[in-house]
C-alpha cells in the first residue's frame, strides 16, 4: 500500500535526522513508525495508547531526556532520588491494598505528581 501524507517543513526535517541517526532510510523509518503503532497498541487502553503514538520511534534515551534533565536541575542527589521513589512506591503499595487496585488513572495521576515533586518541571 502506498499512502501520501503532507508533513510541515519542521517535521520532516526530524523524521530525517531521526531515520538517519538510526542508518535507515525515511520511507523505511516512517513504515516501521507505522508498523509499531498499529500492530503494538492494540489490546492498550486509549491514554496508552496516546503515549505509545507520541513516543513511537523514540529511543529510550530520547524517552528519558526530559525526566533526566528534571533530575539534574532538581538538585537532589541519586541517593535523595532513589529515596524519593521508594517512598512514593511505598505509598501506592499501601494505598492499593487499603482501597484494592488502584485505577490505571489514579495511579498515573499519582506518578504524575511524584515526578513534578521531584523534578519540577512539566509533564
Amino acid at each position: 500500500m502506498s499512502i501520501t501524507v503532507s508533513l510541515p517543513p519542521e517535521t520532516e526535517r526530524k523524521l530525517r535526522e531521526q531515520a538517519a541517526r538510526r542508518g535507515k532510510e525515511v520511507s523505511e523509518y516512517i513504515r516501521a513508525i507505522l508498523v509499531s503503532v498499529v500492530e503494538g497498541i492494540e489490546g492498550l487502553t486509549p491514554s496508552a495508547q496516546d503515549a505509545a503514538s507520541i513516543h513511537a520511534g523514540m529511543t529510550f534515551d530520547e524517552i528519558l531526556a526530559p525526566m533526566r534533565q528534571g533530575f539534574a536541575e532538581s538538585g537532589m542527589t541519586e541517593e535523595e532520588i532513589l529515596r524519593f521513589f521508594e517512598e512514593v512506591r511505598e505509598e501506592v503499595w499501601q494505598e492499593k491494598h487499603r482501597q484494592g487496585a488502584l485505577t490505571s488513572s489514579l495511579r498515573s495521576r499519582m506518578f504524575s505528581h511524584a515526578l513534578k515533586r521531584v523534578a519540577n518541571f512539566p509533564l
